[in-house]
């Protein structure tokens, strides 16, 4: 649930009138549809999108929060700050997935750890790269940034993992994500989807967020709101490698191609 007015996908809430009304309603269609968790966003993560200070990031959670708290599933909080992630636990939020791991925000490791809370963390290269023009017709990334990407994120993964074990956050708490997108290349996107496989070896619980990006758009030649049928052929590959998370704005789709995905695995 994007608590934007820049989301990447367009579907940015807090341009709505009724801002509030539109999260319970968006809210409550997911749920229907099938989502188990709810994701709330007040940064957009798109290529070039400037980033907000956390006190702006919580003014735009915390009326969402006080809102949606009462309903009968996991609020996870997208926040690579530590304040905003103190705040939003404090306050009904039981996840926080940050797009930077500890990498911006030291302080989140002990937010963390005294909530005892699961935490994704996500790789994320987008320092590393220079960004191009965003068409359809070119690469988003310097191709040269990074090569056989896989065991690149792995290794940043391992040590992130061992800063929180180290800090006394238990294994048990941590959600990984590869970071589809975030300085990565088209090519270094798929490779990555291929790969999921690889990642689950690492023993955590694995988060996917492909939903719509730009990679699926370069392979196509599609603009955003034409990338469903894309968005789903590659969550049917991740459930097909075991993962377990899927960050998606079509929920009802990828929850039906989800169940007959599972139906086979398991038949």
């Amino acid at each position: 649930m994007n608590l934007t007015t820049d989301s990447f996908s367009g579907d940015g809430l807090f341009t709505q009138n009724d801002f509030l009304k539109a999260t319970w309603e968006q809210a409550e269609s997911m749920l229907t549809s099938g989502a188990s968790i709810l994701d709330l966003g007040a940064e957009s993560s798109r290529p070039g999108a400037a980033e907000i200070t956390s006190e702006m990031e919580w003014n735009r959670i915390a009326p969402v929060l006080e809102e949606l708290k009462s309903l009968n599933t996991i609020i996870s909080i997208d926040t690579y700050h530590a304040k905003t992630a103190e705040l939003a636990l404090n306050n009904g939020a039981n996840w926080i997935n940050s797009i930077w791991g500890f990498q911006k925000d030291a302080r989140l490791l002990s937010v963390i750890r005294e909530a005892r809370c699961p935490i994704i963390i996500m790789h994320n290269s987008s320092d590393q790269a220079v960004l191009k023009q965003d068409n359809l017709n070119s690469s988003f990334y310097q191709e040269s940034i990074h090569q056989n990407v896989t065991p690149e994120i792995i290794f940043d993964l391992e040590k992130q993992i061992e800063s929180a074990l180290n800090q006394g956050i238990s294994a048990s708490q941590i959600i990984i994500d590869p970071g589809i997108g975030f300085g990565k290349t088209p090519s270094q996107n798929l490779e990555i989807i291929k790969n999921l496989a690889t990642f689950k070896k690492m023993g955590f619980p694995l988060l996917l967020g492909a939903s719509r990006k730009s990679f699926i758009g370069v392979v196509l030649n599609l603009p955003i709101d034409q990338r469903l049928e894309g968005t789903l052929a590659v969550c049917t590959l991740a459930v097909s490698q075991g993962i377990e998370i899927l960050r998606v704005h079509d929920v009802e789709a990828v929850a039906r191609v989800t169940k007959i995905t599972e139906a086979i695995n398991n038949a």
